[in-house]
């Protein structure tokens, strides 16, 4: 025969107690995670628009012709509203590629040489003398915002954390 064990419960003070536990430490994380989504969200779009516009300057290279990445409202023309989307479009007037808005409220701006509508690729690959970056910053966030910069040879590189104590 065999003999009946009985097995040991959790008593509810003892349940309480793990709870207790598993909320403050979950209090503790949330603010990290929130940084760590925002950190995440930064690096993706910058990855995203270091893409864009290489696919913009091998465009150039490809139709041997001018070839604009720029800000644009309506997704047809530019118009510099770099957090409305973007387009990349060509001399001729048609439209490469579409690319969407920033995230709710991150903010995505382009300072440089040249226009402030435009970073404009030539036939070669060069961009037509406009040295500049592009900078994003997520929503409430000071520590995890990102420069995209670009050179006159139309090389792109990306650096984490740009600025430490700046206004935007």
């Amino acid at each position: 025969m065999t003999k009946w064990r009985y097995q040991q419960a959790f008593s509810l003070s003892e349940l309480l107690l793990v709870l207790v536990i598993f909320s403050a430490l979950l209090l503790i994380a949330i603010p990290n995670l929130q940084d760590v989504f925002a950190k995440n969200r930064a690096r993706a779009y910058a990855e995203a628009l270091k893409a864009a516009l290489k696919f913009t300057r091998t465009s150039a290279i490809l139709r041997g012709e001018s070839v604009v990445f720029c800000g644009s409202t309506d997704h047809k023309e530019c118009d510099g509203k770099w957090q409305n989307g973007q387009i990349i479009k060509a001399k001729s007037g048609r439209v490469l590629r579409v690319l969407p808005q920033v995230f709710a409220d991150d903010k995505l701006w382009w300072k440089g040489g040249g226009s402030e509508k435009g970073v404009v690729f030539l036939a070669n690959g060069f961009t037509k003398s406009q040295i500049g970056s592009f900078f994003y910053k997520p929503r409430n966030s000071t520590k995890k915002n990102v420069q995209i910069t670009l050179l006159s040879t139309g090389r792109v590189r990306i650096e984490d954390n740009y600025v430490k104590n700046h206004r935007f």
